[in-house]
């Protein structure tokens, strides 16, 4: 009888040890919903306006004179005021409660050495987004 209890006892501390080892893993293993992190949304949101950005600006450089192959990378923050405008994108008819704003803009294209091209590409941008013209860079490929 007192061999039985021993058995029931060390069969008792396995069983248990191996239930919390189960939960640990399960616990590890299950995938996070996606709503327990809500600031994706926010950050395609904003990768999606970057990159809208940056295919228009694309366009918009290379139909100048004397450029080629720009490549273009745009970099943004969420627009804290309703009053500040300048400088905002609306990427389409929606009055989504998401405005973000440019902050800097790097341009790579052949013909971005020439001090002609690189002050004209510079003039547009600054012009077109109010940047200060210390938030965009031209450079040569």
């Amino acid at each position: 009888m007192r061999e039985l209890l021993e058995r029931l006892k060390r069969i008792r501390g396995i069983w248990l040890m191996g239930v919390s080892l189960l939960i640990g893993i399960l616990l590890l293993v299950l995938p996070y919903s996606t709503d327990t992190y809500p600031d994706n949304k926010k950050i395609s949101e904003q990768k999606s306006y970057e990159n809208t950005a940056e295919h228009k600006i694309t366009q918009m450089i290379n139909a100048l004179s004397g450029v080629e192959d720009a490549v273009v990378l745009v970099t943004s923050e969420k627009q804290t005021t309703a009053a500040d405008t300048s400088g905002t994108v609306r990427l389409s008819g929606n009055d989504s409660d998401s405005h973000y704003r440019i902050s800097g803009i790097a341009v790579i294209c052949r013909g971005g050495d020439r001090p002609d091209i690189r002050l004209s590409i510079i003039q547009m941008l600054t012009a077109a987004f109010d940047l200060s013209s210390s938030r965009v860079y031209v450079g040569a490929k």
